[in-house]
């Protein structure tokens, strides 16, 4: 073997920071250079080769030393030693993975419903690795799980030696969402009551549905607005019914502290490219909330069509949308943010709470509502999305979501790894893999080709 070479990872014992099929870097090392941390490939047996981390090493004299290895997504450590003679290199890591250990433990506790298995894996971590709580504090955020991670983390390691300012952040963030989330649902409350009394069919989506029914808790998950399905036809009764609650169709003028109408050339402009209509806005007494946002669709993607949400309407079940509608949706919703190039420079393209969210939804699911969500998918063009969203959650949270994947076929799955096509006339294929994408600050380093598309984009918020 040279300075440097390649190797296929097989298997998921180092899930995350490697996946199944995943190539990796391997250089050349000297045993006495091999140290705890250090991620190694060696021969178990004759050809059998291991990729795992060091997690002891045994100085046994001058020129004697052994090696205790273990899968990062293993329960314990290996059973055996390994020798100098038996290891081929250690793995190049990147930039990138420095932060392995705590992205694997946002993952892990960014979930509502848990198994033994996965609360050990956390106890782990927290006991056996040195985590760098500013950055599980960052990328939670910006992944819009914090409250989530940190709620519990507490539950699972209550005695957990967080930092100070940490669990401080941790409890005022909690706090301002329980405050902002009870004024938000009283509003949603006085809003339905309103359309239910002008006859309008409004159905709740998103987080609006999620967090009293999936969280139960007004403290763990943000909402940005209350997003709702409604009847196009029924779009100008809609408009006048928000009015009668003192809702604008506008943008919020911070300096002034009030709501502005949007201009002639932007509402154009939103007809033209958005499944959705212009948002409607109430200003509020919360300096932290100063509106209340209402985001009412009447298609699931850009395309408009308005089909589906007809059936699924006709199809609801009281004030609730069917199980397998519900599941649709939120896998629409993902895919057309996580492969539109406006989502990217709104730096809200991905994010682990919209896959959180279907994860938990998926538990409320029985066999056959799965069945429907699928032939109702296919029926209208959202085979990609439900594809999309049940791949790559496999990925993160490495679960077993075949019996949905296997029931799509596809001529190819470039999808999986393009965004673009309705912004540019074509797709583009992502830079970095999809871990990074998530736990990126932003991507917008991904538009770098695409400036006129930006120049475009910044003079629409113009408007």
């Amino acid at each position: 073997m040279g300075d440097f070479s390649k190797v296929v990872v097989s298997g998921n014992s180092m899930y995350p920071l490697f996946h199944n099929g995943e190539i990796v870097t391997v250089g050349r090392v000297e045993p006495e250079d091999i140290k705890i941390g250090d991620i190694i490939v060696y021969k178990k047996f004759d050809d059998h080769m291991t990729i795992h981390r060091i997690v002891e090493v045994h100085r046994l004299g001058d020129k004697r030393i052994c090696f205790e290895t273990k899968g990062d997504n293993n329960p314990s450590k290996d059973e055996y030693v390994v020798h100098p003679h038996q290891v081929i290199g250690r793995v190049e890591i990147n930039e990138a993975e420095k932060y392995t250990r705590e992205r694997k433990l946002i993952i892990l506790l960014a979930r509502v419903s848990f198994d033994e298995k996965t609360k050990r894996m956390v106890k782990q971590i927290v006991k056996e690795a040195k985590i760098d709580w500013d950055y599980v504090m960052a990328a939670s955020s910006s992944n819009k799980v914090c409250a989530l991670v940190f709620g519990n983390l507490l539950k699972i390691v209550p005695d957990v030696d967080l930092p100070q300012d940490i669990l401080l952040n941790y409890r005022c963030m909690r706090v301002k969402l329980q405050t902002h989330n009870k004024y938000i649902f009283e509003e949603f409350d006085r809003v339905r009551s309103e359309l239910k009394r002008a006859g309008i069919k409004a159905f709740p989506l998103k987080g609006s549905w999620l967090i009293e029914n999936i969280y139960k808790d007004m403290g763990v998950r943000s909402i940005n607005d209350i997003d709702c399905l409604f009847p196009r036809e029924q779009e100008n009764d809609l408009i006048k019914a928000m009015g009668n609650v003192g809702y604008i169709q506008g943008q919020y003028d911070a300096h002034n502290q009030r709501i502005e109408g949007f201009s002639r050339e932007k509402q154009i402009a939103w007809k033209r490219k958005m499944n959705n209509l212009m948002p409607f806005q109430k200003t509020t007494t919360i300096k932290s909330l100063p509106t209340v946002i209402f985001d009412f669709s009447f298609a699931l993607d850009l395309s408009k069509d308005e089909n589906a949400v007809k059936e699924m309407i006709n199809n609801a079940e009281g004030e609730c949308l069917r199980k397998a509608h519900f599941f649709v949706h939120l896998c629409a919703h993902l895919y057309k943010e996580a492969t539109n190039a406006i989502w990217i420079l709104e730096t809200t393209d991905l994010n682990l709470i919209k896959f959180c969210d279907i994860r938990e939804y998926l538990t409320e699911m029985n066999k056959n509502d799965i069945i429907e969500a699928i032939s109702f998918a296919k029926e209208y063009g959202f085979d990609k999305a439900v594809y999309f969203a049940c791949y790559y959650l496999q990925e993160i949270y490495n679960e077993d979501y075949s019996e949905i994947l296997t029931q799509f076929e596809f001529e190819d799955y470039d999808f999986l790894n393009q965004f673009g096509e309705a912004d540019f006339g074509e797709n583009s294929s992502w830079k970095k893999n999809f871990l990074d994408r998530l736990f990126a600050a932003n991507n917008m380093d991904e538009l770098e080709n695409h400036q006129d598309f930006v120049n475009n984009y910044k003079s629409f918020l113009k408007m």
